[in-house]
């Protein structure tokens, strides 16, 4: 075996090995990822203002609001309605 040759070789075996290391990396972040996903539950802070200090309490406000806190439930959010 010559030197060009042993290197060759040492440069594949190191070029597998970072490959194999970068696999076992990529698999145990994608397992974690996994893991965390189903451990989170979204949270979502809805306003309606309807109320205004120099107009008429306008109505489309709270019933968006409301309507946004439902689908948002329905979806798996935490959404809760607070009424002033």
């Amino acid at each position: 075996m010559t030197f060009v040759e042993t290197s060759k070789l040492r440069l594949f075996r190191r070029a597998w090995l970072t490959l194999f290391a970068a696999m076992l990396v990529s698999v145990a972040a994608s397992m974690l990822q996994a893991a965390e996903a189903k451990d989170l539950k979204g949270v979502a802070l809805i306003v309606g203002q309807s109320r205004y200090e120099h107009i008429a309490a306008l109505p489309n406000p709270a019933n968006d609001a409301r309507d946004m806190a439902k689908m948002l439930t329905d979806l798996g959010f935490d959404a809760r309605n607070v009424r002033p």
